[in-house]
């Protein structure tokens, strides 16, 4: 028989083991090895931690979904879309040049003056052409619904890619047809919205243009736009649900941030001559660039949402009442 191991008494007494201590069920807790709280200091370090935390999880999201890949993608995905697009706003204002001239204007306000040159260029090539008409409009129909709805497709896929979203689960033709649909009713909200746009840019100007510069009032109405256009793409495209509050907090931040490249690319370009080595593709390529760094901004704002809600605590799935595919 095994004799009992003797006992020191100027030493403390061993704790049981850490495995006899853990209670699976119980709230996950910083405490020292005699089971008491951790100082002040060391609490204090470990919330500092916790907050600091944020950053790299947005950069390690930002990372894992390829947004670079993905915005490269939407902005060659868009710039195909410019060509039928100039064309069916040339066919619907064909008997105004003052419309015309407007929509080119607009088109500078809300997408830069890169957009505005190239939209420019297709207008003009366009009026030159002899059978630009009422086919060429039908036809320019039909490729900006295909292009629209590649387009969303791209930023479905990559929106889904950020919000870590299992998109296997919503395979077959009904839902493919789904999506589809989706994306041509969301831009067609964009388009209302687009519209809405110029309507308080025409009020804003009649009633504060007096007080404020024109630039302030179009500033003004594309930042509600766009907070709105955002907020929607946050809402709707990925296949799971985002809460409106953070829908509404992404798209306001993007559409800050989009405003504020915006700016400062304009700002750069008065300056600098990077399209001169393009010669006559400078204003393409730099058309391109602006949309490539308005997708990395979107992504971006995507990043800031899906991480925060997921960090709130994820939705049940979207279902077809909230005017989203469902997942299976």
């Amino acid at each position: 028989m095994a004799l009992p191991t003797p006992t020191d008494p100027t030493r403390p007494a061993t704790p049981p083991p850490v495995a006899d201590q853990l209670d699976p069920t119980a709230p996950a807790s910083i405490t020292q090895a005699d089971g008491a709280p951790p100082p002040a200091p060391v609490r204090s370090r470990v919330r500092r931690a916790g907050i600091g935390s944020l950053p790299m999880a947005l950069l390690r999201r930002f990372i894992d979904a390829q947004v670079v890949t993905h915005a490269a993608a939407l902005a060659f995905y868009a710039v195909l879309s410019l060509a039928p697009l100039m064309l069916l706003a040339l066919w619907t204002t064909a008997s105004s040049d003052a419309a015309q001239a407007a929509l080119v204007g607009q088109i500078g306000l809300l997408a830069g003056p890169e957009a505005q040159t190239v939209a420019r260029t297709v207008l003009e090539h366009a009026q030159a052409m002899p059978d630009t008409g009422s086919l060429a409009g039908w036809w320019s129909i039909a490729l900006l619904v295909v292009g629209a709805s590649a387009v969303f497709a791209q930023l479905q896929e990559a929106l889904n890619a950020v919000f870590r979203t299992d998109a296997t689960a919503l395979a077959g033709v009904w839902n493919w047809l789904r999506k589809r649909l989706l994306s041509f009713g969301l831009l067609l909200a964009l388009g209302f919205l687009l519209l809405i746009s110029l309507t308080v840019s025409t009020l804003l100007e009649l009633t504060v243009g007096r007080f404020v510069q024109g630039e302030s009032v179009a500033t003004l109405a594309g930042l509600v736009v766009y907070t709105l256009a955002f907020a929607l793409m946050y809402r709707y495209l990925p296949d799971r649900r985002v809460r409106w509050p953070l829908a509404f907090g992404g798209g306001a931040l993007t559409a800050v941030l989009f405003l504020a490249g915006r700016a400062f690319i304009a700002w750069y370009l008065a300056r600098a001559t990077t399209a001169s080595a393009y010669g006559a593709m400078g204003a393409l390529v730099l058309a391109m660039l602006w949309v490539y760094y308005a997708a990395v901004i979107l992504y971006a704002g995507a990043v800031v949402t899906a991480t925060i809600d997921e960090r709130l605590g994820v939705l049940p799935p979207a279902g077809p009442a909230d005017g989203a595919p469902a997942t299976g």
